[in-house]
């Protein structure tokens, strides 16, 4: 009986690996969430978006895919530096109260086919829990949020996505594709 030699096949799945790798740290490099940083991300705010469905009856899966997506999985440089989930912009009021702000690039879309980067300020929250509450009182208690909390409260995400750019929350015309693709992949994790 003839012994069959595998080295070969051990050194192609050593490659793998290495190429493997080398795709995460070239993810990591360029900002683009890898599977750890979704897992960490899902485990910080999984109580969190509870407590909200518990206190305002916006369901988890709105609070997770939305947060997960303006964050992107909470590696943003705006969740990072302001601990702000959801790209809430300053208000003059919030700014008159002396609460902190943190400027930063984002791209808007005044003109649908078109995506315009600006600087703005954005809201700095001490920490995760500050920064969802503030987006769950704007969602529950802004007349124009009406329909959208609607959505939000019966965890239709597809819905709550495409009336978050009709309310002008978001600018982007494409931004219930993300979100519907967002919510597709938590459901895989959570």
């Amino acid at each position: 009986m003839k012994k069959t030699d595998y080295s070969a096949l051990y050194l192609l799945g050593g490659l793998g690996l290495v190429v493997y790798l080398l795709k995460e740290d070239i993810k990591k490099m360029v900002g683009i969430p890898i599977i750890e940083d979704k897992l960490r991300f899902l485990k910080n705010i999984k109580p969190i978006a509870e407590l909200i469905q518990k206190q305002y009856g916006i369901k988890s899966i709105i609070t997770i895919s939305q947060s997960a997506h303006e964050s992107n999985w909470g590696i943003s440089k705006l969740t990072k530096d302001a601990n702000n989930l959801f790209g809430m912009k300053a208000t003059a009021i919030w700014i008159k109260e002396g609460k902190p702000v943190w400027t930063g690039a984002t791209t808007e879309y005044f003109d649908p086919s078109q995506p315009t980067k600006i600087i703005a300020g954005f809201k700095k929250y001490s920490d995760w829990l500050q920064s969802t509450v503030d987006w769950a009182e704007l969602i529950s208690n802004i007349s124009r949020y009406s329909t959208l909390i609607k959505y939000a409260k019966e965890g239709n995400i597809d819905m709550f996505g495409k009336e978050i750019t009709k309310s002008g929350y978001a600018t982007d015309p494409k931004y219930y594709i993300a979100l519907n693709n967002i919510s597709k992949e938590i459901i895989k994790y959570v």
